[in-house]
């Protein structure tokens, strides 16, 4: 008896939980009818192909309580309907009367504000003279720059300004400001709203704000002088004379002038030149540290060239089964990418056709990664071990390297070995009309085989 009453009592509170769970759907849906209902009279207006869609956009955006869509679609159905109340004289007045009513409550429930841009005309903030915004023209590089915009890229000056100089900057309706162009190449106005110190110099001295060094360089190559810009820093005269240096392959001088350089100021730029040389010095370790970062991304060390550097780095310290293991993961890693089994983590997914040709942009400039030491080389198991796997490699047209290794093999006694590097060379000038480079090397191939 007592699991009778037992079952009851429970069967009982059951069917309220029951009830009240379906009282509360039931007055959910009807909530969201309610909001919704009125706009079935938009739902009668003929011609109007854009309403049933913004309405099921509006249903939607209920059901997910995403207010903020709803806002966006109610706003967007009442401009319609305004529009189309103009199109028909007025006839449609009180339709409109009833929707924004409407519209009016449910931004009120839910603290949203109208939508400016769909705001009625008579509502609409008038726009404010742009006269005295600031802008100044981005700097990009192009190789062929135009020369009429450079004493105007990063200058800052008031939109007056620039409409004086002959230029005309317009903002769009999402304040964005328009782009000059110039002999098929865009540059870019931008705003500076809340200008620093050396913004407003800029403004009254015409000097321009340009920061990357590079590009100081690069418009000064183009004829401006230091003093045309306004970060006229001691590090500058450092860079410039780094970046001579680095040509000149001088680079324990540049490492030396890149280190006072980011003394006086610790920019980016500095920092991974600084990188870049210590690299060519043979520092391993960022070598290595460099190839842990691109694991996924190796495609862009190929295309950027960054790899040969590393791999000369380890060349130089007679890293030899390090060298053959970073060629060997290149090539593991540009497979696995271009067959879609890992993906690219610093940068976006390419196609699979663009892993497969830097793999062969890999092999046919493996050549970089001796640089003009290859003839210093000594003999060593691991050294013959990666030469041997290098010219299974190659591909590249260049025979340099490859007579450069037979060369190598004849100071090492290796006859034979440079015998079949010296015919592999005359093979592939076969088609050549070069005679004085192939008369030197049957000099050679006669001087074996006497």
């Amino acid at each position: 008896m007592t699991t009778v009453i037992i079952l009851i009592i429970v069967g009982f509170f059951i069917f309220l939980a029951t009830r009240k769970k379906k009282e509360k759907s039931i007055s959910t849906n009807e909530n969201t009818t309610a909001h919704i209902n009125n706009l079935k009279i938009v739902r009668t207006f003929s011609g109007i192909n854009l309403i049933p869609f913004h309405i099921k956009t509006l249903e939607k955006a209920y059901e997910k309580k995403d207010w903020n869509l709803a806002n966006l679609s109610y706003a967007k159905i009442i401009e319609i309907v305004r529009q189309k109340n103009i199109n028909e004289k007025g006839k449609l007045e009180n339709n409109l009367k009833t929707l924004r009513e409407e519209y009016e409550q449910f931004r009120q429930a839910h603290d949203l504000e109208y939508l400016a841009q769909f705001l009625p005309p008579s509502e609409r903030k008038k726009k404010t003279s742009h006269s005295s915004a600031l802008l100044y023209l981005e700097m990009f590089y192009y190789d062929e720059f135009p020369k009429l915009l450079i004493e105007h890229i990063d200058v800052v000056r008031t939109v007056d300004q620039w409409i004086q100089l002959g230029f005309k900057p317009k903002q769009d309706e999402f304040g964005e400001w328009n782009y000059v162009q110039r002999g098929g190449q865009d540059f870019y106005f931008k705003e500076i709203k809340n200008p620093s110190p050396r913004e407003k110099l800029s403004l009254e001295t015409g000097k321009k704000i340009t920061q990357n060094p590079y590009h100081i360089s690069f418009l000064m190559e183009k004829g401006c002088a230091i003093d045309d810009f306004v970060d006229n820093l001691d590090d500058l005269p450092l860079f410039f004379s780094a970046q001579e240096e680095i040509d000149k392959k001088n680079y324990s001088q540049a490492l030396e002038l890149l280190q006072k350089a980011i003394q006086n100021r610790p920019i980016e730029e500095y920092k991974k030149l600084k990188e870049y040389v210590e690299i060519k010095l043979g520092n391993i370790d960022i070598a290595e540290r460099k190839f842990q970062e691109y694991e996924f991304d190796i495609d862009s060390a190929v295309h950027g060239g960054e790899i040969y550097n590393w791999l000369h780095a380890l060349l130089q310290n007679k890293k030899y089964d390090r060298a053959k293991y970073f060629i060997q993961k290149t090539n593991e890693t540009l497979d696995n990418l271009a067959k879609g089994k890992i993906k690219a983590k610093i940068y976006g997914q390419q196609k699979s056709e663009w892993y497969s040709y830097k793999k062969e942009d890999f092999h046919k400039h493996l050549d970089k990664i001796f640089d003009n030491d290859l003839l210093q080389l000594e003999k060593s198991d691991g050294t013959i071990n990666l030469l041997e796997f290098y010219l299974s490699l190659y591909t590249g047209k260049d025979i340099k390297t490859i007579e450069q290794i037979a060369t190598l093999y004849s100071s090492w006694d290796l006859k034979e070995k440079s015998i079949q590097l010296y015919n592999k060379c005359l093979d592939k000038l076969a088609n050549e009309e070069k005679p004085k480079v192939k008369a030197r090397i049957n000099k050679k191939l006669a001087d074996l085989t006497a």
